[in-house]
């Protein structure tokens, strides 16, 4: 997918040790906007099914899109933020769809 987002650039590291799977995405988008590409849904089936998911975009609203969450069905998912929060990540609406897949969040 063709995009100029530096975010929707980032690479994608699948970590697989024996049954153990984790994923690190950077800050790749999960929706169709003006500036984001939906890069997640592409991904997704490329990563396959993963334990630990570090939240990709750090939990923005454009980030985590329903698809990516079914295809890599994560038990963990972490958050990095720092403590000042100045982009407001992680937002409600991201948190909510990984608490609705039932993914249990740090």
């Amino acid at each position: 997918m063709q995009t100029d987002d530096e975010n929707d650039k980032n690479l994608v590291a699948v970590v697989r040790f024996g049954d153990f799977d984790a994923v690190i995405g950077g800050d790749l988008s999960g929706f169709e906007l003006s500036q984001y590409k939906d890069i997640e849904t592409s991904m997704a089936d490329k990563v396959g099914r993963v334990e630990v998911y570090k939240v990709n975009h750090h939990g923005s609203r454009y980030s985590t899109n329903q698809r990516w969450l079914e295809v890599t069905g994560p038990v963990v998912g972490i958050i990095s933020v720092g403590p000042e929060k100045q982009h407001g990540h992680p937002t409600q609406e991201c948190l909510n769809r990984l608490h609705g897949a039932g993914v249990k969040t740090y």
